[in-house]
């Protein structure tokens, strides 16, 4: 997941300050390929240095990662559409001709399939209000119309090349392109999406809806928690301060609403958790080095801090997927980052660093 700090809700949360960076040469392509984990092949990398030849200089870092990306796997399909050998032998159709072999032995009401970025159904007949001549200002009228239903799933994550700041308007826009680009265009009525994610304190690779995981609907900087009232500070500069305690956020997220809890609305002892119900809560035993705790505080780690360290990594941040007794997993916790092994319940920091 990706977390950024906002000051406030206004306008200049869309601003971008960047400045550009000067136009860089790469002159071992190899080398740039490895670092900045573009996946290039060693045939794209010989038609790369091919390209370079013909233009008698050496390419841009940004003409290298756009080719990267427009002859990826995401956009090009080249291990879904590769041939495929097995134990010496040639298999006689490709991961891309499997899945579409399915379409073609039951075709059942699909109109168009593989042939744009979005497969359309046969809807039903639905009533359309709209002008009688849509190239100019006139009337109104109900006429019934033959519908269509597209489907597409995008796999987009943020950030990504196209968006590289927070949001998901990479897949999102990729779904309103793709579906008004369908055949020889669409005029899109209504649409729904789903969003999924994974709840890594369930296992991190099962996915569930966003409703289900008390994400937003939307991904924004916006969250909620139940949280009890310990005061109200009065005095000082900042005053009034309000103390709360059991806030699922970070050390100085900005806190925009409070609402008081009442019973008889918000109480629903009966109520089921869900998918939540099922799983094993456990803590582990955490263990701090003594070497650790010696540098934490010559960095100026609060001491006081220590309990709250230990409570947070007893609730095991880990994703649950990963039981590598030998992989060090890190975490950012009041300015450090604080690094850490889990073997079997028992958690040790092994390192920090301030950050």
């Amino acid at each position: 997941m990706l977390q950024r700090m906002y000051e406030g809700l206004d306008q200049d949360i869309f601003t971008v300050s960047h400045t550009p960076e000067p136009i860089k040469h790469v002159e071992n392509i190899e080398k740039y390929n490895e670092e900045e984990g573009l996946a290039l092949s060693p045939e794209e990398i010989e038609y790369l240095h091919k390209i370079e030849k013909e233009n008698g200089r050496p390419l841009t870092d940004s003409e290298i990662f756009g080719f990267a990306q427009i002859n990826s796997e995401h956009c090009r399909h080249k291990i879904f559409g590769g041939t495929f050998v097995i134990d010496g032998e040639e298999r006689e159709s490709s991961l891309f001709q499997m899945i579409k072999k399915t379409t073609e032995q039951h075709r059942g009401k699909i109109l168009s399939a593989y042939k744009d970025n979005v497969a359309f159904a046969q809807g039903p007949v639905v009533e359309q209000f709209a002008p009688a001549d849509q190239s100019t200002a006139d009337w109104f009228r109900v006429e019934p119309i033959e519908s269509v239903i597209s489907m597409k799933a995008e796999t987009h994550n943020f950030p990504t090349t196209v968006e590289p700041f927070n949001g998901a308007a990479t897949g999102t826009g990729g779904e309103i392109r793709d579906r008004m680009g369908g055949g020889t265009g669409s005029w899109p009525i209504a649409g729904t999406a789903v969003y999924m994610t994974s709840y890594p304190r369930l296992g991190g690779n099962e996915r569930v809806g966003v409703f289900a995981s008390r994400s937003p609907f939307r991904p924004n900087p916006i969250g909620l928690s139940s949280v009890r009232l310990e005061g109200v500070e009065w005095e000082g500069s900042e005053a009034p301060v309000i103390l709360v305690r059991g806030a699922d956020l970070m050390d100085g997220t900005p806190i925009y609403d409070i609402k008081p809890y009442v019973a008889y609305a918000d109480s629903h002892p009966d109520a089921r958790s869900g998918f939540v119900d099922t799983h094993q809560w456990r803590t582990l035993r955490v263990e701090i080095m003594p070497a650790v705790e010696t540098l934490l505080s010559q960095q100026g780690f609060p001491h006081l801090l220590l309990a709250q360290l230990r409570d947070v990594l007893a609730q095991d941040p880990r994703p649950q997927y990963q039981k590598d007794p030998d992989r060090v997993y890190g975490m950012p916790f009041a300015g450090f980052d604080i690094r850490f092994r889990v073997c079997g319940d028992q958690l040790t920091v092994i390192d920090a660093e301030k950050m």
